[in-house]
């Protein structure tokens, strides 16, 4: 059987690695990738002069019309940035806060549908999620840190308790983040895909970013992270028992006799062992029967 010792070894290793990719997933913005052809929008409105006309303001400032990464937080481009954006640098890459993607104004939301709402409440529902999920694994990490110098079942099974919390919220995240994705792409409602231009459609390729891989990864190792605390507990319980009869079997005594040893008398007839009765050939009490009178 696997000692305790090394599960919780295990699930400390893969807890720090699951820990270190899923912040990292979370933080990066590479979830989604739109790759647009400009150049081929670029072609189409040299060959149709009345749509140049229409769009060439949207392809100039509006976002769709570039190439960019989607994060939870920025939504980055990594060639040309869209005018007046108000972007910022970060690592090499020009991006924008997606506040309004959480939080649309007032006046946009107006306009809304059942369809649109739905679509937000899941967008913020999956971000919480994942958020909740990251705050499980620290708080698994620090009390997993007092088990393991304690050796204390309660405090190990309360780390697999907060683990698999973990796990659980972060499979609510990307199980919600895809239905978001599969729920924008069934409805012809602005701002989805499906409601976009033709041209605009025609030139984008959606792709899954590493975010996405890393996170995949991260999950993973929390899953096994997770296994390996709740068999440390059982191990744990195993070796205490076993620790505990070992200490209980130095005292033990046979509770029979040994063959060489000769018992009382009476050992096994009687309430309590006694010594047998004694006899002498004389009488115990004082008679004059036998005494000089053989001749009377």
């Amino acid at each position: 059987m696997v000692s305790s010792p090394l599960l919780l070894s295990l699930s400390s290793v893969f807890a720090l690695l699951a820990l270190a990719m899923l912040s990292i997933s979370f933080f990066t913005d590479n979830w989604q990738e739109f790759m647009v052809n400009r150049k081929e929008i670029l072609n189409q409105f040299n060959q149709n002069k009345s749509l140049k006309d229409v769009l060439f303001d949207k392809y100039d400032r509006d976002q769709r019309y570039y190439s960019r990464n989607i994060g939870l937080f920025h939504i980055c481009f990594p060639d040309t940035i869209p005018s007046g954006s108000g972007s910022f640098a970060k690592f090499g890459s020009h991006c924008v806060v997606r506040n309004s993607d959480y939080f649309p104004a007032e006046a946009i939301r107006q306009n809304w549908g059942y369809t649109q709402n739905y679509g937000l409440y899941m967008l913020r529902t999956s971000t919480l999620s994942y958020g909740i999920g990251l705050i499980c694994i620290v708080l698994s990490l620090l009390i997993g840190l007092f088990a393991c110098w304690k050796q204390s079942t309660k405090l190990v099974v309360w780390t697999a308790a907060l683990m698999a919390l973990g796990v659980l919220f972060c499979t609510m995240f990307i199980g919600t983040w895809f239905a978001q994705r599969y729920w924008e792409s069934e409805h012809n409602v602005d701002p989805f895909f499906r409601s976009w231009e033709p041209i605009v459609k025609g030139a984008t390729k959606i792709a899954y970013g590493w975010s996405m891989g890393i996170f995949i990864v991260g999950l993973a190792f929390l899953v096994i992270a997770t296994l390996c605390m709740f068999f440390a507990r059982f191990a744990m319980k195993r070796e205490e028992d076993k620790s505990l009869n070992m200490k209980a079997g130095a005292y033990m005594m046979n509770n029979y006799y040994d063959k060489s040893m000769m018992p009382f008398y009476g050992t096994y007839g009687n309430a309590y062992p006694s010594y047998p009765a004694y006899y002498s050939q004389y009488a115990t009490m004082p008679s004059n029967y036998g005494y000089l009178t053989y001749g009377q």
